[in-house]
């Protein structure tokens, strides 16, 4: 280590037992100040800064996780892909060649300035469920965040030609200094992650094919549902592309919808089944790893954990069960499934959209969903 390094570890080590020191003092006098007030009242516990750096899953989210299981949460608002050539033009179906503007938007809840929050951004097929090793990382960038305050990151990206097609954006933020990490090194998963934002939407003509991945445990019991999307869902993105079509919904989407047919795609050696239900299909997987009662285990002590931190907990009083959550996605497989869409009835200039949700039977909780725009 050289000299400087050494001085400037010993400053700040200096720092640290200033602010202790500090923080300390203040809490004895507010303890005084309260006691000397008479009132039968509960000191306050000491003032422990943060940051909170979060991307929005949807319209109003503050950053509390879990979410609810009824939020389209792969629709996040703060993720954009453009073309360079037409910044406004928002889209997730790539061209070969061209160069592409890629833009996340991160929020700061906490009390502390986040001075270097990086962002990492991932491209991959359309994907129930997501892994870092199944998707193509596409670069790095950084802001300086606000308390209070939001920034916004980008990079660009030229496409090659075995990328171009539909695709689906995650962004991952994360901060060393002040401390602010995602929860697992490759699970993606906003459901339970403020730090990841997801934009799974696809516009597809109907009567067509759509390729999707399936993130799974090697031990899995998942379903795929397929129902009709509230426009609202759609129209809370503001994506351009729906100012182009007439928008519709309703029941009778829900019979066509029986007409879809879902395949698997490569033959694994009878290791997944497929079997339809009146809602889409049940896959079960059977391999290696984490039984059905491990993963519900991990799942509920998971969920619990962040409730209490989002009561005040610290995080670090959870750190078995996030060693053991990661442990538990290490063993993520896939496996590629093509839906093919029926007719929909649907005229030139006309458009309606579906939600492709995933559930995990194991442990009762959503896994990620893939929202189409279905044109005529």
């Amino acid at each position: 280590m050289t000299p400087n390094a050494r001085a400037a570890n010993a400053f700040i080590r200096q720092l640290q037992k200033r602010r202790e020191k500090q923080q300390n003092f203040g809490g004895t006098e507010f303890v005084r100040i309260v006691r000397k007030s008479g009132r039968d009242r509960k000191p306050p516990g000491n003032f422990v800064d943060s940051s909170f750096l979060f991307i929005r899953s949807a319209n109003g989210d503050s950053g509390v996780r879990p979410l609810a299981g009824n939020v389209p949460f792969w629709l996040s608002p703060d993720l954009r892909i453009s073309p360079l050539t037409g910044l406004g033009a928002y889209t997730q179906t790539l061209e070969a060649g061209k160069t592409y503007s890629i833009a996340c938007v991160v929020r700061n809840r906490g009390d502390v300035a986040a001075p270097s929050a990086k962002v990492e951004f991932f491209l991959a097929d359309p994907t129930i469920g997501m892994d870092t090793r199944f998707a193509k990382r596409l670069g790095v960038g950084s802001t300086w965040i606000a308390p209070r305050g939001s920034g916004e990151v980008r990079t660009l990206y030229t496409v090659p030609a075995n990328e171009a097609g539909h695709k689906c954006l995650f962004g991952r933020v994360f901060s060393f200094s002040p401390l602010d990490l995602p929860i697992d090194d490759f699970q993606l998963d906003p459901r339970v992650d403020r730090h990841i934002g997801q934009l799974n939407l696809n516009i597809v003509p109907q009567s067509t094919a759509l390729t999707f991945q399936w993130i799974h445990q090697p031990n899995a019991n998942d379903t795929i549902e397929l129902r009709s999307a509230p426009l609202a869902d759609l129209l809370a993105l503001g994506h351009p592309a729906l100012g182009d079509f007439k928008l519709s919904e309703g029941r009778e989407l829900t019979a066509r919808l029986r007409r879809a047919l879902f395949k698997l795609i490569e033959d694994d050696g009878g290791k997944v089944s497929l079997e339809r239900t009146r809602t889409g299909i049940q896959l079960i997987s059977k391999g290696k790893g984490p039984s059905a009662v491990e993963q519900r285990k991990v799942s509920n002590r998971l969920d619990k954990a962040l409730q209490a931190i989002q009561k005040g907990a610290k995080p670090s009083e959870f750190s078995e069960i996030f060693i053991a959550s990661r442990k538990l996605n290490r063993a993520a497989a896939r496996h590629l499934l093509q839906l093919e869409l029926p007719s929909f009835g649907l005229r030139k200039g006309q458009a309606t959209a579906i939600h492709l949700q995933g559930l995990d039977g194991n442990t009762g909780q959503p896994k990620g969903g893939i929202t189409l725009l279905i044109t005529g």
